[in-house]
């Protein structure tokens, strides 16, 4: 433990051997200095090298509480324990006024007494110097506070201020000392009957001393012992800041509201009347003209107030301001018309103007134009809020005249489609009349040709007997087509009759009996898949038959000599799947695209001499989709193909 460093100041040598041997007695370490003079003592107390100082009341000419009172004005902090052996009454409380931690008489001083006063004495100090330094931290941030702060009696006399509320008082700290704080917050207020709850707050008038405005301004009011605690807030900024706020909503409010109307709408006239209508109450304005642009000058569709002597035919006049405009787009608040050089007189009465132009998408596509005899009114918040709306408007005229664009379009378009429908209909009734009249004489033909073919003999010369092979060759090309263009005229008559189960599990067994001779004639392997059970589908049984024989004679042909052909159907959850899987020439990937497109054929190096019309998978396509099924299909190039479709099963 460190020892205590203790001066005694006392004029008399045998006390200074007397404290020595009584602080020698205690548990404690102390190490003793003696001086025996005021000055001495002064002297060697302003060096400060001690925890504690013992003074004598009597020091010759002058007293111990001198030297205390001395020591107190140059700023000694440690400890001072005023000491005397004569018993003067009143000294004590004199001593302990002036700063004293401790008073004690020599006659009944004993060792422990001496000791227990030093430790409360410096302990005493030490709790003083930190109350010291609360009290200037404390007064401190009163003095740095952003609120002004204030202590009154509970009178309300104030007894203390910052430079916040001297500040808001126009006035110093002293000129407020002593005043009642109750002028400056309203005389009407009935203050100590709020003041002594805890924690009252309100909003009062703060009135400066200079001023008969007061401020707005928050009180937080609250009773600390016998005294009044005032933190006072200024909210002029709050209250304007609450305002803007308010105004912005109210604006955001209009502008949702606008909004809401104009995307209901695409009338053009509805548009311009509501967006005219709004903004003149929105400003205030006496008078208004709403227009689109046409042959670089304003057509005015809608128009308020005194603006027939404004407009030739029809047009806004051609004034400067309006030329301005038109040729840089930007908007012009006029608070003052009599000091705009540009400024046209439309109205005798106008003192301020507003122009907007209507901008959609960095293009101007009409002119807002407001007029006021009140030029207060057209502020530049307006101003700039009016902006916003005149920007949805452009938006939202932009749109109704692409809307009426479109309408114009699409009735053009459905015109043309009558007319089309009406041409497609003549071309398909040629066709069907033009296949139903070729059907009998390609029949004759035919008929001719085969019976030329059986009278040929050795004798004949071979061009004779190609000239009639190629005519048959001809003929039944013929007739494939007639019976094709006539299967999807079957198929059109089709669409409005009742469909009927077909099973495709029998439909599969036909169709492999029927070209097992064919593929067996080009060394081919016909193989069969089929499931055990009827698989019951709508639709027509012939056409569908068609369909897959189809399909399979694609497969034969398209195969080569001695090439696989597999026929397999399944059962896939709710649907029927038939595929017909060859391992042939396959199709080009660049031609697969058009591959079910009415009299296309993909036609390689292959399959170019392979003769065919080009409708068989348009007329497969036709019937699948007819009875609400899909096409499957995929092809590798020199791997071979794969064709089929999937039908939804009948409900039993």
């Amino acid at each position: 433990m460190q020892p205590i460093r203790v001066l005694l100041v006392d004029d008399d040598p045998d006390y200074h051997a007397l404290t020595s041997r009584m602080l020698a007695r205690t548990d404690q370490t102390f190490v003793l200095d003696w001086v025996g003079s005021y000055q001495e003592g002064l002297e060697v107390m302003l060096k400060r090298e001690h925890d504690i100082y013992l003074l004598d009341y009597n020091l010759g000419q002058m007293s111990g509480l001198e030297l205390l009172k001395q020591a107190q004005t140059h700023g000694i902090d440690a400890p001072i324990i005023m000491m005397t052996g004569q018993g003067h009454q009143g000294v004590d409380l004199e001593a302990l006024q002036a700063g004293a931690m401790d008073y004690i008489d020599k006659v009944e001083l004993k060792p422990t007494a001496l000791q227990r006063s030093i430790r409360y004495s410096m302990e005493r100090a030490h709790i003083t110097q930190q109350l010291r330094e609360n009290e200037e931290l404390y007064r401190s941030l009163i003095e740095e506070a952003f609120d002004a702060i204030v202590l009154t009696k509970l009178d309300g006399t104030i007894t203390l201020v910052n430079n916040r509320f001297c500040e808001l008082m126009h006035t110093t700290a002293d000129s407020l000392i002593n005043t009642p704080i109750q002028g400056y917050i309203g005389q009407d207020h009935d203050l100590l009957s709020i003041l002594t709850e805890q924690g009252t707050v309100f909003e009062r008038l703060l009135y400066p001393i200079d001023s008969q405005d007061g401020i707005d301004v928050e009180i937080s009011a609250k009773r600390i012992g016998q005294r009044l605690q005032f933190i006072i807030r200024d909210i002029t900024g709050r209250k304007e800041s609450i305002k803007e706020r308010d105004q912005y909503i109210q604006q955001l409010t209009i502008l949702r509201q606008v909004d809401s109307e104009l995307s209901e709408v695409l009338d053009m006239d509805y548009v311009m009347s509501m967006a005219l209508d709004a903004a003149v109450r929105l400003s205030g304005a006496d008078a208004g003209c709403i227009g689109l642009i046409e042959n670089n000058r304003i057509l005015v569709k809608e128009a308020i107030g005194h603006f027939n002597d404004a407009l030739e035919d029809g047009y806004l006049r051609d004034i400067p301001l309006v030329r301005h405009i038109l040729n840089d787009n930007t908007p012009r608040l006029i608070q003052n018309v009599d000091e705009e050089p540009d400024y046209v007189q439309l109205h005798e009465k106008t003192r301020a103007q507003m122009l907007l132009p209507l901008m959609s998408y960095e293009r101007m596509v009409g002119l807002l134009n407001l007029e006021t005899s009140k030029p207060e009114r057209f502020t530049k918040d307006i101003f700039e809020f009016l902006q916003l709306v005149t920007a949805r408007v452009a938006v939202a005229l932009e749109n109704a005249q692409l809307y009426q664009i479109v309408q114009d379009r699409f009735a053009e378009l459905e015109r043309l489609y009558v007319q089309v429908s009406h041409l497609e209909q003549i071309k398909t009734d040629m066709i069907r009349i033009a296949a139903h009249d070729l059907r009998n004489p390609v029949s004759v033909i035919l008929g001719y040709a085969e019976l030329l073919e059986g009278m040929v003999d050795d004798t004949m010369p071979e061009r004779f007997k190609k000239y009639i092979s190629m005519i048959e060759t001809a003929a039944r090309r013929m007739q494939k087509i007639t019976t094709d263009i006539l299967s999807l005229e079957r198929i059109e008559n089709l669409q409005t009759q009742e469909l009927s189960p077909a099973d495709l599990t029998s439909l599969v067994a036909e169709i492999y009996s029927d070209f097992e001779g064919q593929a067996l004639l080009k060394s081919q392997k016909l193989h069969l898949e089929t499931v055990d059970t009827p698989l019951m589908v709508l639709g027509d049984p012939t056409q569908l038959h068609e369909a897959m024989a189809n399909l399979l004679s694609n497969a034969v042909k398209y195969t080569q000599e001695r090439g696989d052909i597999t026929i397999k159907l399944e059962k896939n959850g709710e649907f029927a799947e038939f595929r017909v899987i060859d391992n042939g020439f396959g199709i080009p990937e660049n031609m697969q695209f058009q591959l079910f497109q009415p009299f296309y054929r993909a036609k390689t190096d292959e399959t170019k001499d392979v003769e065919g019309t080009g409708l068989g998978l348009y007329l497969i396509k036709s019937i699948i989709e007819r009875y609400g099924g899909n096409i499957i299909f995929q092809s590798k190039y020199g791997k071979g193909s794969t064709f089929g479709f999937s039908l939804p099963l009948a409900s039993e």
